[in-house]
Protein backbone atom coordinates (compact mmCIF):
# COMPACT_ATOMS: atom_id res chain seq x y z
CA UNK A 1 0.00 0.00 0.00
CA UNK A 2 1.08 3.19 -1.16
CA UNK A 3 2.70 6.19 1.62
CA UNK A 4 -0.80 8.04 0.85
CA UNK A 5 -3.16 5.56 1.80
CA UNK A 6 -2.04 4.57 4.62
CA UNK A 7 -1.47 8.07 5.78
CA UNK A 8 -5.11 8.50 5.12
CA UNK A 9 -5.88 5.17 6.93
CA UNK A 10 -4.08 6.61 10.16
CA UNK A 11 -5.94 9.71 10.00
CA UNK A 12 -9.39 7.46 9.91
CA UNK A 13 -7.65 5.34 13.24
CA UNK A 14 -6.82 8.54 15.15
CA UNK A 15 -10.31 9.74 14.62
CA UNK A 16 -12.75 8.14 17.37
CA UNK A 17 -10.39 9.01 19.97
CA UNK A 18 -9.66 13.05 19.63
CA UNK A 19 -12.36 15.47 20.00
CA UNK A 20 -12.76 19.56 19.49
CA UNK A 21 -10.75 21.20 17.25
CA UNK A 22 -8.18 18.15 17.38
CA UNK A 23 -10.91 15.96 15.66
CA UNK A 24 -11.73 19.01 12.88
CA UNK A 25 -8.02 19.57 11.89
CA UNK A 26 -8.53 15.91 11.30
CA UNK A 27 -11.64 15.88 9.33
CA UNK A 28 -9.96 18.88 7.07
CA UNK A 29 -6.91 16.46 6.50
CA UNK A 30 -8.98 13.66 4.99
CA UNK A 31 -11.34 16.65 2.96
CA UNK A 32 -7.77 17.12 1.34
CA UNK A 33 -7.18 13.23 0.84
CA UNK A 34 -11.04 12.70 -0.57
CA UNK A 35 -9.99 16.08 -3.02
CA UNK A 36 -7.10 14.07 -3.82
CA UNK A 37 -9.01 11.45 -5.20
CA UNK A 38 -11.48 13.13 -6.72
CA UNK A 39 -13.99 12.26 -3.90
CA UNK A 40 -16.20 15.55 -3.67
CA UNK A 41 -19.01 14.47 -2.03
CA UNK A 42 -17.20 12.72 0.55
CA UNK A 43 -14.87 15.64 1.29
CA UNK A 44 -17.81 18.04 1.63
CA UNK A 45 -19.28 16.17 4.37
CA UNK A 46 -15.86 15.90 5.98
CA UNK A 47 -15.55 19.98 5.98
CA UNK A 48 -18.94 20.64 6.46
CA UNK A 49 -18.37 18.12 9.66
CA UNK A 50 -15.24 20.29 10.70
CA UNK A 51 -16.78 23.53 10.14
CA UNK A 52 -19.91 22.43 12.84
CA UNK A 53 -17.16 21.23 15.09
CA UNK A 54 -15.69 25.02 15.21
CA UNK A 55 -18.83 26.71 15.39
CA UNK A 56 -19.90 24.54 18.53
CA UNK A 57 -16.59 25.65 20.25
CA UNK A 58 -17.41 29.39 19.85
CA UNK A 59 -14.73 31.73 21.01
CA UNK A 60 -12.20 29.20 21.66
CA UNK A 61 -11.30 28.38 18.12
CA UNK A 62 -8.56 30.41 15.93
CA UNK A 63 -10.74 32.22 13.23
CA UNK A 64 -8.15 30.72 10.65
CA UNK A 65 -9.14 27.50 11.49
CA UNK A 66 -12.95 28.49 10.73
CA UNK A 67 -11.50 29.85 7.21
CA UNK A 68 -9.84 26.54 6.52
CA UNK A 69 -12.74 24.97 6.73
CA UNK A 70 -14.79 27.05 4.48
CA UNK A 71 -11.44 26.64 1.87
CA UNK A 72 -12.40 23.05 2.33
CA UNK A 73 -16.46 23.22 1.64
CA UNK A 74 -15.55 25.67 -0.90
CA UNK A 75 -13.36 23.47 -2.93
CA UNK A 76 -15.22 20.36 -2.56
CA UNK A 77 -18.22 22.35 -4.15
CA UNK A 78 -16.09 23.39 -6.93
CA UNK A 79 -15.78 19.39 -7.55
CA UNK A 80 -19.30 19.24 -7.34
CA UNK A 81 -20.25 21.89 -10.06
CA UNK A 82 -21.79 24.05 -7.48
CA UNK A 83 -19.88 27.01 -9.06
CA UNK A 84 -21.50 29.86 -7.67
CA UNK A 85 -22.06 27.72 -3.68
CA UNK A 86 -18.47 27.71 -3.84
CA UNK A 87 -17.77 31.27 -5.01
CA UNK A 88 -20.04 32.12 -2.16
CA UNK A 89 -18.25 30.41 0.28
CA UNK A 90 -14.43 30.56 -0.55
CA UNK A 91 -15.46 34.58 0.30
CA UNK A 92 -16.47 33.50 3.47
CA UNK A 93 -12.64 32.27 3.97
CA UNK A 94 -11.66 35.43 2.57
CA UNK A 95 -13.47 38.17 4.63
CA UNK A 96 -11.67 36.27 7.96
CA UNK A 97 -8.36 36.20 6.36
CA UNK A 98 -8.31 39.51 5.33
CA UNK A 99 -9.63 40.31 9.01
CA UNK A 100 -6.42 38.90 10.25
CA UNK A 101 -4.53 40.37 8.05
CA UNK A 102 -3.17 36.81 6.98
CA UNK A 103 -0.05 37.41 4.15
CA UNK A 104 -1.59 34.56 2.07
CA UNK A 105 -5.40 36.03 1.36
CA UNK A 106 -4.20 36.95 -2.04
CA UNK A 107 -3.93 33.65 -3.53
CA UNK A 108 -7.28 32.40 -2.04
CA UNK A 109 -8.69 35.72 -3.88
CA UNK A 110 -6.70 34.77 -6.68
CA UNK A 111 -8.32 31.73 -6.65
CA UNK A 112 -11.80 33.57 -6.53
CA UNK A 113 -10.99 35.55 -9.27
CA UNK A 114 -10.18 32.09 -11.54
CA UNK A 115 -13.57 30.86 -10.59
CA UNK A 116 -15.87 34.24 -11.02
CA UNK A 117 -14.25 34.19 -14.77
CA UNK A 118 -15.10 30.56 -15.28
CA UNK A 119 -18.70 31.35 -14.01
CA UNK A 120 -18.97 34.78 -16.30
CA UNK A 121 -19.18 36.37 -12.92
CA UNK A 122 -16.47 39.41 -14.39
CA UNK A 123 -17.00 42.08 -11.53
CA UNK A 124 -16.49 39.58 -9.06
CA UNK A 125 -13.07 38.74 -10.62
CA UNK A 126 -11.99 41.68 -11.47
CA UNK A 127 -12.82 42.80 -7.86
CA UNK A 128 -11.00 40.16 -6.24
CA UNK A 129 -8.02 40.74 -8.84
CA UNK A 130 -7.69 44.00 -8.42
CA UNK A 131 -7.89 43.70 -4.13
CA UNK A 132 -4.95 40.44 -4.46
CA UNK A 133 -3.11 43.41 -6.45
CA UNK A 134 -3.48 46.00 -4.01
CA UNK A 135 -2.49 43.59 -0.90
CA UNK A 136 0.63 42.26 -3.19
CA UNK A 137 1.77 45.95 -4.09
CA UNK A 138 1.72 46.15 0.20
CA UNK A 139 3.93 43.17 0.80
CA UNK A 140 6.24 43.80 -2.14
CA UNK A 141 6.12 40.12 -3.43
CA UNK A 142 6.69 40.78 -6.54
CA UNK A 143 5.99 37.16 -7.99
CA UNK A 144 2.82 37.06 -6.31
CA UNK A 145 1.98 40.40 -7.74
CA UNK A 146 3.22 39.85 -11.20
CA UNK A 147 0.39 36.67 -11.11
CA UNK A 148 -2.58 39.28 -9.81
CA UNK A 149 -1.85 41.02 -13.11
CA UNK A 150 -2.20 38.21 -15.29
CA UNK A 151 -5.72 37.55 -13.72
CA UNK A 152 -6.40 41.45 -14.09
CA UNK A 153 -5.67 40.88 -17.47
CA UNK A 154 -7.71 37.81 -18.43
CA UNK A 155 -10.84 39.37 -16.93
CA UNK A 156 -10.55 42.65 -18.74
CA UNK A 157 -9.96 40.54 -22.28
CA UNK A 158 -13.23 38.26 -20.87
CA UNK A 159 -15.42 41.71 -20.66
CA UNK A 160 -13.33 42.93 -23.91
CA UNK A 161 -11.34 45.99 -22.73
CA UNK A 162 -8.60 45.07 -24.73
CA UNK A 163 -6.40 48.10 -24.29
CA UNK A 164 -6.76 47.59 -20.38
CA UNK A 165 -6.22 43.79 -20.57
CA UNK A 166 -3.03 44.95 -22.60
CA UNK A 167 -1.42 47.11 -20.18
CA UNK A 168 -2.37 44.67 -17.13
CA UNK A 169 -0.69 41.95 -18.78
CA UNK A 170 2.51 44.20 -19.86
CA UNK A 171 3.01 44.89 -16.10
CA UNK A 172 2.92 41.45 -15.24
CA UNK A 173 5.32 41.03 -18.06
CA UNK A 174 7.50 43.36 -17.19
CA UNK A 175 7.45 41.84 -13.19
CA UNK A 176 8.09 38.36 -14.10
CA UNK A 177 10.95 40.07 -16.51
CA UNK A 178 12.74 41.56 -13.50
CA UNK A 179 13.36 38.40 -11.29
CA UNK A 180 14.33 36.57 -14.79
CA UNK A 181 11.05 33.87 -14.59
CA UNK A 182 11.23 33.01 -18.24
CA UNK A 183 8.49 30.51 -17.79
CA UNK A 184 6.09 32.97 -16.90
CA UNK A 185 7.42 35.58 -19.45
CA UNK A 186 6.46 33.15 -22.00
CA UNK A 187 2.93 32.65 -19.89
CA UNK A 188 2.33 36.38 -20.34
CA UNK A 189 3.06 36.53 -24.04
CA UNK A 190 0.80 33.88 -24.80
CA UNK A 191 -2.03 36.27 -23.06
CA UNK A 192 -0.68 39.31 -24.67
CA UNK A 193 -0.75 37.38 -28.28
CA UNK A 194 -4.72 36.94 -27.84
CA UNK A 195 -5.40 40.23 -26.22
CA UNK A 196 -3.60 41.95 -29.49
CA UNK A 197 -5.87 39.58 -31.71
CA UNK A 198 -9.26 40.27 -30.40
CA UNK A 199 -7.96 44.26 -30.55
CA UNK A 200 -7.07 44.08 -34.33
CA UNK A 201 -3.49 44.36 -34.13
CA UNK A 202 -2.25 41.08 -35.67
CA UNK A 203 1.32 42.33 -35.71
CA UNK A 204 1.74 42.23 -32.09
CA UNK A 205 -0.37 39.44 -31.57
CA UNK A 206 2.16 37.26 -34.47
CA UNK A 207 5.49 39.35 -32.43
CA UNK A 208 3.93 38.12 -28.46
CA UNK A 209 2.94 34.39 -30.27
CA UNK A 210 6.47 34.39 -31.49
CA UNK A 211 8.23 35.17 -28.41
CA UNK A 212 5.72 32.60 -26.55
CA UNK A 213 6.63 30.06 -29.00
CA UNK A 214 11.06 30.61 -28.33
CA UNK A 215 10.60 29.83 -24.75
CA UNK A 216 8.29 27.27 -25.06
CA UNK A 217 10.70 25.31 -27.55
CA UNK A 218 13.81 26.27 -25.37
CA UNK A 219 12.01 24.54 -22.83
CA UNK A 220 10.49 21.77 -24.79
CA UNK A 221 7.46 22.23 -23.43
CA UNK A 222 4.64 20.85 -25.32
CA UNK A 223 1.23 22.31 -23.89
CA UNK A 224 3.00 25.89 -24.02
CA UNK A 225 4.25 25.40 -27.75
CA UNK A 226 0.62 24.63 -28.46
CA UNK A 227 -1.35 27.45 -26.83
CA UNK A 228 2.01 29.73 -28.60
CA UNK A 229 1.26 27.65 -32.63
CA UNK A 230 -2.71 28.27 -31.58
CA UNK A 231 -2.40 31.85 -31.00
CA UNK A 232 0.15 32.38 -34.07
CA UNK A 233 -2.57 30.31 -36.02
CA UNK A 234 -5.31 32.38 -34.93
CA UNK A 235 -3.36 35.84 -35.74
CA UNK A 236 -2.59 34.40 -39.14
CA UNK A 237 -6.40 33.22 -40.06
CA UNK A 238 -7.79 36.61 -38.85
CA UNK A 239 -5.71 38.34 -41.28
CA UNK A 240 -6.73 35.78 -43.91
CA UNK A 241 -3.30 34.30 -44.45
CA UNK A 242 -5.08 30.92 -44.37
CA UNK A 243 -2.24 28.98 -45.59
CA UNK A 244 0.60 30.22 -42.75
CA UNK A 245 -2.74 29.71 -40.46
CA UNK A 246 -2.84 26.20 -41.67
CA UNK A 247 0.45 24.95 -41.01
CA UNK A 248 0.72 26.82 -37.25
CA UNK A 249 -3.19 25.15 -36.05
CA UNK A 250 -1.49 21.78 -37.69
CA UNK A 251 1.42 22.67 -35.54
CA UNK A 252 -0.26 23.22 -32.32
CA UNK A 253 -2.19 20.00 -32.56
CA UNK A 254 0.36 17.59 -33.08
CA UNK A 255 2.12 19.53 -30.03
CA UNK A 256 -1.11 19.37 -28.15
CA UNK A 257 -1.71 15.69 -29.04
CA UNK A 258 1.93 13.91 -28.55
CA UNK A 259 1.81 14.88 -24.91
CA UNK A 260 1.48 12.30 -21.71
CA UNK A 261 -1.90 11.24 -21.24
CA UNK A 262 -2.11 13.12 -17.89
CA UNK A 263 -0.58 16.39 -19.21
CA UNK A 264 -3.76 16.60 -22.22
CA UNK A 265 -5.53 19.65 -22.84
CA UNK A 266 -8.98 18.99 -23.87
CA UNK A 267 -10.36 22.20 -23.85
CA UNK A 268 -7.18 23.21 -25.39
CA UNK A 269 -7.35 20.32 -27.77
CA UNK A 270 -10.98 21.31 -28.50
CA UNK A 271 -10.04 25.03 -29.49
CA UNK A 272 -7.15 24.02 -32.11
CA UNK A 273 -9.81 21.73 -33.84
CA UNK A 274 -12.25 24.21 -33.93
CA UNK A 275 -9.87 26.81 -35.60
CA UNK A 276 -8.24 24.14 -37.81
CA UNK A 277 -12.05 23.58 -38.86
CA UNK A 278 -12.95 26.86 -40.14
CA UNK A 279 -9.72 27.51 -41.34
CA UNK A 280 -10.31 24.01 -43.64
CA UNK A 281 -13.72 25.55 -44.82
CA UNK A 282 -12.37 28.83 -45.57
CA UNK A 283 -9.72 27.03 -48.11
CA UNK A 284 -12.92 24.37 -49.21
CA UNK A 285 -11.42 21.10 -47.59
CA UNK A 286 -14.89 20.68 -46.12
CA UNK A 287 -14.10 16.69 -45.77
CA UNK A 288 -11.23 17.65 -43.41
CA UNK A 289 -13.94 20.02 -41.34
CA UNK A 290 -16.12 17.50 -41.06
CA UNK A 291 -13.83 15.22 -39.30
CA UNK A 292 -12.50 18.03 -36.91
CA UNK A 293 -15.72 18.86 -36.43
CA UNK A 294 -16.67 15.28 -35.43
CA UNK A 295 -13.86 14.85 -33.04
CA UNK A 296 -14.76 17.79 -31.53
CA UNK A 297 -18.38 16.48 -30.75
CA UNK A 298 -17.00 13.48 -29.06
CA UNK A 299 -14.92 15.53 -26.77
CA UNK A 300 -17.21 17.72 -25.71
CA UNK A 301 -19.72 14.83 -24.88
CA UNK A 302 -17.57 13.51 -22.58
CA UNK A 303 -16.00 16.78 -21.02
CA UNK A 304 -18.62 19.34 -21.69
CA UNK A 305 -22.42 17.42 -22.09
CA UNK A 306 -23.93 20.61 -20.94
CA UNK A 307 -22.50 22.65 -23.99
CA UNK A 308 -24.78 20.25 -25.77
CA UNK A 309 -27.57 20.73 -23.63
CA UNK A 310 -29.05 23.48 -25.08
CA UNK A 311 -28.39 22.37 -28.60
CA UNK A 312 -30.20 19.02 -27.69
CA UNK A 313 -33.20 20.95 -26.97
CA UNK A 314 -33.38 23.32 -30.25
Amino acid sequence: MDTESTSERELWERLPFVEGDVKAELLLDLCNQALDRKSAAEALTLAETARGIYQSSGAYVAPSDVANAYQGIAEALRKLDRNQDAIEVMGKAIEILQELQDPYVDNLLRTKALWCNQAGDWEGALQSNLEAIRLNEIDGNAEWEANSWIGAGITYMNIGNYQESIKCLLRAREMFAEIQMVPHVGRCDIQLADAYRKAGDFENARSYGTKALHVAQLMQERVMMAWAYLRLGQASSKRGDFVIASGELEQAYYAAVRCYSYEMDWDLIIQIQSERAWVFRMTDRSFMAEEAEAQIQTITEIIHPEWLEGNQND
